[in-house]
């Protein structure tokens, strides 16, 4: 590595810098590039010759390889792949087969680490990743006298195949189900191709995570948390890896009553209460052993984990799968949201996410696949994690999140927000309740000015201007938010004709137009699924995902407003209001009930 940095001065301070090779557009055009590569070509040849047998062949090299131009790497490509040459026969001695085995995997990762396989079609990068599977196969036998706890010698082929087959880094899997580009054959490769490596090597943590994110690639949530929790998830894991299935697992409609999903929801609830306990009496007892730094350590660990980012994304989730599970009362509504949440107190702001600290493990994937785009910019005075790693690759601190991510940004800076601002809007809006003897007194519903503000925060990130706007979340052409944001301009009118006086006939006209309107979208919506899924052909996990969002969140909300708004209307304006709603809502119902059918019957086939 010393001669290559001898070689290539300069190199990498700007290319890489830039994004790295042709990736980097304009800004990879102004920098300086040496005058031939040939020295560097060479250095890399002799490299490979010298250690292309062991692990270090692919970390030390891949900036290099990421800087030279695509026909210089086109080229050195393929004399390597004349120097690898054919696998030994299987009767070689099992060193001698094991050295190709690992010269054919670096081969690999050096085609696609340095961004020659992005460059090819589809159709080619399959015939590559076929050559990785068969190449897998053909090594079974090298592992039989292992340990099945060992990693095998042929265990990242199926990695490497599956990153071919979905032409995207691994890193880039994450929350497939809000937008992935892979479509739905690609994706059924990648899990069947992980699914037999898994197999082979049960215990390689890498095969298993990456096999659960190509089971929601595949829409099937299910599999995919059972396969999580048998990792055998532990304590601060809970905290760190708990994102690779949510909340997708959640959007895909897994089980929220029964079964894995609760499972893993309390797991990760019962770590934040009782797993910081135990961070707090260690701390002590390193203090009392005279261990001050590993003290101060424990603090600052506790610290970020009380007041990460994905603590509150967990709080969200549960207050979600709480009201996706109500009975649509507004007593039901209140349980599910919680009284008094400091949660819900204020809306989560762009500064506020970036100043939280981040408590996820991205830095444990193991990724060849070169980023799509470099990530913008931090904004002034935002932390960030350290450069050159996978965590700044997906830019967990950085916002916004470009077009084409699907990773953990979008969940912080997207998904994150929007449905926070949707659960302050219901906690505001619904108030509390308070026993006073034997009667139940329900609080009234905020000021008007509270409510116009928590209605503007929430309609600032969905994009929406008027009732029944467009918004939609990134990744979603349809406009998922548009019947929720249709509620809550209802749910603001009706709150203000109950606080009116008995002059207030413009207004009663208003909210009941409202309500009729956010019926009517509600229906509309239920028809645009099952039109989707009809379209599609036949399975279709974003058809999936726009269902269960329906379903969970947005049919679950109109039923518990509609409760609401027979608590807040007067008896005499109450009844025109919910004959109103009442038709709308039926005939929504019967479209929903057809999507779920059409759903099965996709399902059964």
């Amino acid at each position: 590595e010393a001669s290559l940095l001898r070689l290539a001065p300069g190199l990498l301070d700007t290319e890489e810098a830039a994004g790295g090779g042709e990736a980097a557009g304009e800004t990879a055009e102004q920098s300086p590039r040496p005058a031939s590569y040939d020295p560097l070509l060479e250095a890399l040849r002799a490299y490979w010759r010298a250690y292309s047998h062991k692990q270090c062949a692919v970390y030390d090299v891949l900036p290099y390889l990421r800087a030279l131009p695509a026909a210089s790497l086109s080229a050195l490509l393929q004399q390597l792949e004349a120097e690898v040459g054919q696998p030994p026969p299987p009767d070689a001695p099992l060193g001698e087969r094991r050295a190709w085995l690992r010269r054919f995997s670096a081969l690999g990762e050096w085609r696609i680490g340095g961004g020659a396989a992005a460059a090819q079609s589809v159709d080619e990068r399959r015939q590559l990743a076929a050559q990785f599977v068969a190449a897998h196969a053909s090594a079974a036998d090298l592992a039989a006298a292992m340990d099945e706890r060992e990693v095998r010698p042929a265990d990242e082929l199926p990695l490497l195949a599956a990153e071919l087959q979905l032409g995207a880094p691994m890193v880039e899997w994450c929350y497939p189900s809000r937008g992935s580009a892979a479509d739905l054959a690609s994706a059924a490769l990648a899990a069947a191709t992980l699914q037999a490596g898994h197999a082979a090597s049960p215990h390689n943590a890498q095969l298993s995570v990456a096999l659960c994110v190509a089971l929601l690639c595949l829409g099937a949530p299910v599999r995919a948390v059972k396969l999580f929790r048998g990792a055998d998830i532990k304590q601060v894991q809970y905290e760190s890896l708990s994102h690779l299935v949510l909340p997708a697992a959640l959007e895909l409609g897994c089980p929220t009553r029964e079964g894995e999903l609760p499972l893993l929801l309390s797991g990760l609830r019962r770590w934040r209460q009782d797993g910081l306990r135990d961070v707090a009496e260690n701390t002590l007892l390193a203090l009392r052993q005279g261990h001050p730094a590993q003290a101060l350590e424990l603090v600052a660990f506790e610290r970020a984990v009380r007041g990460s980012w994905w603590g509150v994304a967990a709080a969200v989730m549960e207050r979600l799968v709480a009201l996706g599970a109500s009975d649509g009362s507004a007593d039901a509504a209140r349980s599910a949201l919680g009284e008094g949440s400091p949660l819900l107190d204020v809306p989560l702001t762009a500064g506020q996410l970036h100043a939280m600290p981040d408590t996820l493990d991205l830095e444990s994937f193991t990724s060849r696949w070169p980023a799509a785009s470099a990530p913008p910019p931090p904004p002034a005075g935002s932390p960030s994690v350290p450069e050159g790693s996978c965590g700044a690759l997906a830019g967990l601190t950085l916002s916004p999140p470009p077009p084409s991510a699907s990773t953990v940004r979008t969940l912080r800076c997207d998904w994150l927000p929007r449905r926070q601002r949707l659960l302050r809007f219901l906690h505001l809006y619904f108030g509390g309740a308070s026993s006073a003897g034997s009667a139940r007194c329900l609080f009234p519903p905020p000021e008007e000015a509270v409510l116009c503000e928590a209605e503007a925060s929430l309609r600032e990130l969905c994009g929406g201007g008027a009732a029944g706007g467009e918004g939609g979340e990134e990744g979603d052409e349809e406009g998922e938010w548009e019947v929720l944001l249709s509620l809550v301009s209802a749910s603001t009118l009706v709150a203000k004709l109950a606080a009116a006086g008995t002059d207030a006939a413009a207004l009663e006209a208003r909210a009941e137009a409202a309500i009729s309107d956010a019926a009517a979208a509600l229906s509309r919506r239920c028809s645009r699924v099952g039109e989707g899924m009809r379209a599609s052909g036949g399975y279709s996990p974003p058809a999936q995902r726009r269902l269960v969002h329906l379903s969970q969140l947005e049919a679950p909300v109109a039923a518990a407003l509609r409760s609401r708004w027979d608590e807040l209307l007067p008896a005499g304006r109450k009844a025109a209001a919910s004959a109103a709603v009442r038709t709308a809502a039926a005939a929504a119902a019967k479209a929903m009930r057809a999507a779920v059918e059409e759903l099965l019957v996709r399902l059964a086939g």
